[in-house]
């Protein structure tokens, strides 16, 4: 039987399966705070649409997606990928029934343009029908250089205010009649060099009037580099949003309004260079008993590229403010300075990532907040050092390591950031990891062949593991030669009785004179745990990929390995997990 008459006869969300298995694949991680990825074609997807009409209508909701609208195609590509998904291509399809996603970019500087432009420059969202499923709408604003030596002095000269007026007010009323159904709005401005007074004045006019773009009631809320004004609060007054995220943003005072009056209803706030000031104002309550602002429902708080001081004097919670946390995440610096929510949050935490320096070490210590067994529910354990303390990173990375090891005996995921070890075998014999540990990442800390054995075959249960690999003293003392065979048997003979149960090796970055030399260390290490079936080379300079995934072919060639299962270990590029 054919296989497309196989195919036709799976039900539909067997079809959805397949079509997601081979969709989502893992990829580089988006950085909070940047411009998000605009939709693009996904191509693994399109010679199953082709397949018959049920196949087309289980794939056509992940294929169609997202769409992005933008006038000037032939600008824009200059910035974007060339395969991204238009608005107007999938309205030539009949389906833009299935876009749940729209990316819209906004020029600032058009806006002064008469309405008659105006509607040649953007495109006209009341000429799409069918938007009704779109949930989620992102705008660009795209504040680009300067226009005023484009035209004459008269036009310069003509008062621009009134079409600005009328052309933010056009477009809000468009998106609100085609998109009504949005609940998640995301703004980013993207700043060029060479900025004119006079966009920046267009710029200030379009963000006191953003309130009608998100709409009445949205449910989740993105500002990136976005100054909140008193009309966005005022529009925003009766919002009971769900997730709010501040992006390259120090905290204003109307941003901390935002987040405090939204305090019942959230369930996830992000924050990105913000001010410990500002964090702290948050949670800071003076009206109640115990000078705590609480968020009863919030249960993600993540927190990057935090500045300031942390003041021990300044005003701090007295109970935790956030009872029902799950994920914390505070990567850079810790900005309270009161222990309460990580002893208050010790029955509710999921996920921990924090960054330690020896301020909050000592405030750790004092009340045993990151002692053993403090977590008891713990699924992600992360620790690391304070890129503010990164010079005394050598002498903690021990008490690191343990410490980070003890939070939980149920955790099964753990990294470990920013390390040095002087004798990581030492410091594996005197650690316990979690019994059910399944995944270990320490991409950041470097360790040798002989390290790295002690340390997968210490984790009974680990699975994956993603290091960085170093050379060592053990395969000879020309560090830039192949090693001996003689050295490779030895090796293998030494560790014939060790065993692991990891499946998956990821190597961030390799320390060595040259790849080949890398390619042997890494082959041999493959062989004698021969558990691992995969090796992924994450994206980095240092790996020299090229290079690397040729000499591991030739390494395994070599008499030592000659009938091992080393050779039937895949090697993957650009794998991330």
């Amino acid at each position: 039987m054919p296989a497309y008459y196989v195919a036709q006869t799976l039900p539909q969300h067997i079809a959805e399966a397949i079509a997601c298995y081979i969709l989502v694949k893992p990829s580089a991680s988006h950085t909070f705070g940047d411009r998000p990825p605009v939709p693009k074609r996904e191509n693994s997807l399109i010679p199953l649409i082709g397949v018959c009409k049920d196949w087309r209508l289980a794939i056509a909701p992940l294929f169609y997606r997202g769409a992005f609208v933008d006038p000037r195609k032939d600008y824009i590509l200059e910035y974007y990928e060339k395969d991204m998904l238009w608005l107007t291509d999938i309205m030539e399809n009949n389906c833009q029934g299935f876009v749940q996603e729209l990316h819209i970019n906004i020029r600032v500087s058009d806006l002064r343009l008469s309405s008659e432009d105006w509607n040649t420059q953007m495109p006209i969202l009341d000429t799409y029908i069918g938007l009704s499923a779109v949930r989620s709408i992102t705008f660009i604003l795209i504040v680009h250089g300067s226009w005023e030596y484009k035209v004459s002095q008269e036009d310069q000269d003509k008062s621009y205010e009134e079409n600005v007026h009328n052309n933010i007010t056009a477009t809000i009323n468009q998106i609100e009649r085609q998109v009504c159904n949005r609940w998640k709005v995301n703004i980013f401005p993207w700043n060029t060099a060479g900025n004119s007074g006079k966009t920046m004045e267009i710029f200030d006019s379009l963000t006191k009037r953003l309130g009608g773009l998100i709409g009445p009631d949205p449910r989740h809320l993105l500002l990136t580099e976005i100054k909140i004004t008193k009309p966005l609060m005022s529009d925003l007054s009766n919002a009971s949003l769900r997730s709010i995220s501040i992006g390259r943003n120090r905290g204003s005072q109307l941003h901390v309004e935002l987040v405090r009056q939204n305090a019942n209803s959230l369930e996830e706030l992000q924050m990105c260079y913000i001010t410990t000031q500002a964090v702290l104002k948050m949670v800071w309550n003076k009206g109640t008993d115990n000078h705590t602002h609480i968020y009863p429902r919030l249960k993600t708080l993540r927190i990057t590229y935090c500045s300031g001081q942390r003041n021990p004097a300044a005003s701090q919670p007295l109970v935790n403010p956030f009872p029902q946390l799950r994920t914390l995440i505070c990567r850079g610096h810790f900005p309270f300075s009161s222990p309460v929510i990580l002893v208050g949050c010790r029955q509710t935490l999921h996920h921990l990532d924090i960054d330690l320096d020896p301020g909050l070490l000592e405030i750790c210590a004092k009340s045993n907040a990151l002692g053993k067994g403090s977590f008891l529910n713990l699924y992600y354990a992360s620790l690391g050092w304070s890129i503010r303390s990164i010079h005394a990173k050598r002498s903690v990375s021990e008490q690191l390591y343990k410490m980070t090891t003890d939070l939980c005996a149920q955790t099964q995921v753990i990294s470990i950031k920013s390390c040095t070890f002087e004798n990581l075998d030492s410091i594996i014999t005197r650690v316990s990891f979690a019994s059910n540990l399944k995944v270990l990442n320490m991409g950041d800390c470097s360790t040798n062949i002989d390290e790295s054995i002690s340390l997968l075959c210490a984790c009974p249960q680990l699975q994956k593991v993603k290091l960085t690999l170093r050379d060592g003293d053990g395969l000879g003392t020309n560090r830039r030669s192949m090693p001996k065979l003689n050295d490779i048997r030895e090796y293998q003979e030494r560790y014939k009785s060790h065993s692991a149960n990891v499946s998956l090796l990821s190597i961030s970055a390799i320390i060595f004179a040259n790849s080949r030399r890398a390619a042997e260390i890494i082959v041999l290490l493959v062989d004698i745990l021969d558990s691992i079936t995969l090796v992924a080379l994450n994206n980095g300079k240092s790996l020299r990929r090229t290079k690397l995934f040729n000499a591991l072919g030739y390494a395994m060639k070599r008499p030592p390995y000659k009938g091992h299962a080393v050779k039937d270990v895949k090697i993957s590029v650009d794998h991330w997990w």
